[in-house]
């Protein structure tokens, strides 16, 4: 199992960074609505991965020896906190943001969707309320 979690770790970083960057391009552009959401999902995807990893080693068996080994430290403590700090200030940073404004596109086609659903909602109201006058209430 750690070795599957570190093949996936190990790739997923990429993805990471290539949202990564297309958020930060995106959000001096403007348009960083969706790769900012797929950004931050792909981190927690990759703190998942993360915490696979840190809890199938044996760095907390002997947490003096981990400390002492520089390489064992970086990974078992000075590595998980950065990333969470880094997690934190991504997702800070996508709650904050502006939210999108819609395309002319979208937003002509959100009201075509909701004039379409509009006799639908009447028409399930009148029958609620025919079922409910002539039968048990409701």
């Amino acid at each position: 199992m750690h070795d599957t979690a570190l093949v996936l770790h190990s790739w997923i970083r990429w993805i990471v960074l290539i949202a990564g960057v297309m958020t930060t391009v995106g959000a001096f552009s403007g348009t960083a609505g969706r790769t900012a959401k797929f950004f931050t999902i792909a981190l927690d995807i990759q703190f998942l991965f993360g915490l696979i990893l840190l809890f199938t080693t044996n760095a907390f068996t002997d947490l003096g020896a981990t400390m002492r080994d520089p390489i064992a430290r970086f990974y078992a403590v000075e590595h998980g906190t950065i990333m969470i700090v880094a997690i934190a200030l991504a997702h800070i940073g996508r709650a904050g943001a502006p939210p999108t404004s819609a395309t002319p596109a979208r937003a002509s086609s959100t009201a075509a969707n909701g004039a379409s659903t509009a006799p639908q909602h009447v028409s399930t109201s009148k029958r609620r309320a025919t079922a409910c006058s002539t039968h048990a209430p409701c």
